[in-house]
């Protein structure tokens, strides 16, 4: 029995039961270590049909039971609980009870194998722990960090660049562009065997933790499994990268198509131009986003933010003992049209004052509508509740919200010039995207734990909050020229420095109890008229 200190990077279902976790050690080593993982997942409905479903699974390697747990709408649930030994076991009975009885519900059937890790060990991705190790198997794990602190310690993570001298759709490459630090040296992909030789020894000098391309999922991996299956890039020699189809979708007005994607182990492989918001916040916020959303780096950086959200919640109501319904049961309550025109509103809209006016200021709430629902504890089980304790969606979104006002504090102290800034922007940016799709993944139909009320309390709010603004800024002598959803431009005379402000923007967020920034002062804004009627802007 010894003891390993270091970070956690990789955790996955094992090929012969429990989970396979991998572990950044302070020594530098990088230890591969099986881990117990039991199972749990229920279901409910007709008693006869349960009976049924028990008979179908005994015999079977599970551990059947009859319990109770709380849904968060239904409340507590008569139900059949299934305790696999492992998650490939729990996968496998899950399968074949869904397809003998489609009619019963489920719970907790399909939560990714790293959130169940998390929930059990308290060990986040990315997290510092300490590890008790019995030969190749880890015994326990002791957190010693947190998602949500502002400056974890930096971890030595091996990164290791691959590129292709030219665009591929567009032109064939001759040359594959390898970065590992300050190494840099380019491999001719012509003759092949040099290359796949070239490549084997790099990976096994560097020993990556991190494999950044660019195309490599849509062109070097697929190329890689053409010419050769003898080069693994994985780092568990015992399996062969995860290779999952591209895909084509519409989503806000547009047509997106993601790339085939390619997945290792012990390792992770992050395609710059298959990654979805890789330009806007590079591997820092990926590594960010990694941390508190407790799903693989490889996997958030090609997911929406939205399955970010989920998974948070997720791991939410892991914690609290609340159900994870695998299909979404609630829907949206009855309303007459008159209720309806009163509570489907959006964002205020003030309308901007025609002309051109000088020294104007851009006041913008912080993170206007997650604050919302922390402040107001907005829910969907406290949808229409006073008193209610605090809800699964607040509880999610408070250290969410704290972290990113802490990360943007912390880059109003530094110089623009600093070298902490980039990587302070990129955590606050990927961050913004989580709390960005909150509000959406609040009413969308297929949201687990969404429902269009409690969406519909937040703008209420909102727009409430607005107009407490607008009246602060009106009594301080203010005019205000315009208001958009959470942003205010105001004016007054003889004030044009960012400090004459301050005095504002304290008053507001006294009145509202959310932060506010001065997002900028301009020395002159236009609003134009509309060319049908050049009284309205």
């Amino acid at each position: 029995m010894r003891e390993e200190t270091g970070w956690l990077l990789d955790v996955y279902a094992g090929l012969e039961g429990g989970v396979i976790l991998w572990l950044l050690c302070d020594s530098g080593e990088r230890l591969r270590l099986g881990m117990d993982l039991p199972v749990t997942f229920y279901t409910a409905g007709d008693r006869a049909l349960l009976r049924q479903a028990w008979r179908c699974l005994q015999g079977k390697g599970v551990e059947l039971a009859r319990t109770r747990r709380r849904d968060l709408f239904s409340g507590e649930l008569d139900l059949l609980s299934v305790t696999a030994p492992d998650p490939n076991q729990a996968s496998r009975a899950f399968r074949e009870l869904s397809g003998s009885f489609p009619s019963l519900d489920y719970y907790d059937a399909d939560i990714p194998v790293s959130l169940r890790f998390i929930n059990r060990t308290g060990v986040h991705i990315l997290g510092r722990c300490q590890a008790c190790i019995d030969g190749e198997t880890a015994t326990a794990l002791k957190a010693l960090d947190s998602p949500w602190q502002l400056h974890p310690e930096p971890i030595p993570l091996r990164v290791l660049e691959l590129t292709p001298d030219t665009d591929p759709t567009l032109q064939a490459p001759r040359e594959l562009g390898i970065r590992y630090g300050r190494v840099r040296y380019d491999i001719e992909l012509d003759p092949l065997r040099p290359l796949l030789v070239a490549l084997e020894s790099t990976l096994k000098r560097f020993d990556p933790d991190i494999i950044l391309t660019d195309y490599g999922d849509t062109w070097l991996f697929p190329k890689l499994r053409e010419w050769t299956a003898s080069l693994n890039p994985n780092r568990d020699k015992e399996r062969m990268p995860l290779t999952r189809k591209a895909n084509t979708y519409f989503a806000y007005g547009q047509v997106v198509h993601r790339g085939e994607q390619t997945h290792l182990f012990g390792r992770w492989h992050i395609d710059r131009r298959n990654a979805l918001l890789f330009n806007e916040i590079g591997l820092n916020g990926v590594l960010e986003l990694a941390r508190v959303t407790g799903i693989s780096g490889q996997d958030m950086a090609r997911k929406s933010p939205g399955a970010g959200i989920t998974a948070m919640q997720m791991l939410t109501a892991l914690r609290s003992g609340v159900l994870i319904p695998v299909v979404k049961q609630q829907s949206e309550s009855r309303k007459s049209l008159a209720d309806l025109i009163r509570a489907d509103k959006g964002g205020l809209i003030y309308q901007p004052l025609v002309g051109l006016h000088k020294n104007v200021a851009q006041i913008d709430f912080a993170s206007m509508y997650p604050s919302i629902m922390v402040n107001h504890n907005i829910s969907p089980e406290t949808s229409g509740k006073k008193d209610a304790e605090e809800g699964l969606i607040p509880r999610t979104l408070r250290p969410l919200v704290q972290k990113r006002l802490g990360l943007k504090d912390r880059l109003l102290e530094l110089d623009p010039r600093d070298c902490r800034v980039k990587e302070l922007k990129e955590r606050s940016t990927a961050l913004k995207w989580l709390l960005v799709v909150c509000f959406g993944y609040l009413g969308y139909k297929n949201a687990r734990f969404g429902k269009i009320e409690s969406h519909e309390a937040v703008t209420a709010i909102s727009r409430e909050l607005m107009l407490q603004a607008k009246e602060t800024a009106e009594d301080m002598g203010y005019t205000v020229l315009h208001m958009y959803v959470d942003s205010l431009f105001v004016q007054k005379e003889g004030e044009y420095r960012q400090k004459d402000f301050r005095p504002l923007l304290e008053r507001i967020k006294m009145q509202t109890g959310i932060p506010i920034a001065l997002e900028g002062v301009y020395k002159w804004v236009v609003f134009p008229p509309s060319k049908r009627d050049r009284r309205i802007p």
